[in-house]
């Protein structure tokens, strides 16, 4: 054979196994993001701090999501669902806020939930359209279906705020009771277990006219169970001083304590939980902070669920993930309130 044909062959052949040997390389490669593709949308890697989906879930017991308290069950009691901040589902897992308010819906009737209550820091950038348009699309799903309240945590505080919050989104339900500022302190009625409750809702830090138009709303309505959901309250501590609004007292002496019919307060604003009660004229006063931010996927799904037992005179409060169909069950996030 002609030595040229005969070199020629022999490149070809090393330029061929040249080809097969870049080629296997990269397919390994391509193997490998896919494999990780799929471990990421199974475990996301995104995080808010050190804690892990699986330590998150060694935290909590495992419940089936149809599994209810016997106090759900018995005739005469309701619930309100509290859902704290929805900030840091922004960043990667925005499915878990749709997942919440979905599951929300599933239980009105198994539950009898009667109100839904939002802690403020719906966005954690107030500036991104997107993060808006996403509280929006997974707070629509309660539309029509429940009676619910929002409010402007401090993440919130813009103008886009009441673009997609405003009094006119909420006007045309009777359970609406009406607004200041636009809608960033408002109030809502509702009936339930036999008795008639008001929700009002104030803006982070709330300033002395919005304090004084809620006591106004109060006395207008003392006839009324009242139940003060802000963004800011008390701290890990219990205390009443929290970062960006600091001494949160004056609300307790300005509002809280002045009006008997006030029984609940609720914050979030603060990353964890506490509680506090104190008594004033023989009226006791229950107040929660609950923030699950920092725990895994900004927050794990968590939400708190109150059930009301007027007959026993209790409120059993529960911590509950749609996400994973678990309960926490540490006394943080498990307990028994008296309901006067």
């Amino acid at each position: 054979m002609n030595k040229n044909i005969i070199a020629g062959l022999i490149l070809l052949s090393l330029g061929f196994a040249g080809v097969l040997f870049f080629l296997h390389p990269l397919e390994n490669d391509m193997q490998t993001a896919a494999t990780s593709t799929v471990a990421d949308a199974t475990v996301p890697t995104e995080r808010t701090d050190a804690t892990s989906v699986e330590s998150a879930a060694a935290e909590t017991q495992t419940t089936p999501v149809t599994t209810m308290p016997a106090a759900s069950r018995t005739e005469g009691n309701f619930t309100i669902i509290v859902l704290p901040d929805t900030q840091k589902y922004m960043h990667g897992f925005i499915h878990l806020f749709a997942n919440q308010t979905e599951w929300i819906v599933s239980q009105i009737a198994a539950r009898n939930i009667v109100f839904v209550i939002q802690e403020g820091d719906l966005v954690d950038d107030a500036s991104s359209e997107f993060q808006w348009k996403v509280a929006n699309s997974s707070m629509s799903i309660l539309d029509g279906k429940i009676p619910y309240s929002v409010l402007p945590g401090n993440h919130d505080k813009s103008n886009t705020y009441n673009v997609y919050f405003n009094p006119s989104r909420f006007a045309g339900y009777p359970w609406y009771g009406g607004n200041y500022s636009g809608n960033n302190n408002n109030y809502q009625l509702f009936t339930a277990g036999g008795e008639d409750y008001i929700a009002i809702s104030l803006e982070a830090c709330p300033p002395m006219d919005a304090i004084d138009w809620a006591n106004r709303i109060l006395q207008e309505n003392n006839d009324r169970k009242a139940i003060v959901t802000t963004h800011g309250y008390t701290n890990l501590n219990a205390e009443r001083n929290v970062h960006a609004c600091g001494d949160t007292t004056y609300i307790w002496d300005s509002l809280i304590a002045p009006n008997q019919n006030v029984f609940l307060v609720l914050n979030g604003h603060t990353h964890g939980e506490s509680r506090r009660s104190d008594t004033i004229n023989g009226r006791t006063v229950h107040q929660l902070l609950a923030d699950y931010q920092e725990m895994a996927e900004g927050g794990s799904g968590f939400l708190r669920i109150l059930t009301f037992a007027p007959a026993e005179g209790k409120i059993y409060v529960e911590t509950y993930s749609p996400r994973y169909g678990k309960f926490k069950n540490d006394n943080a996030s498990n307990f028994t309130l008296d309901l006067q």
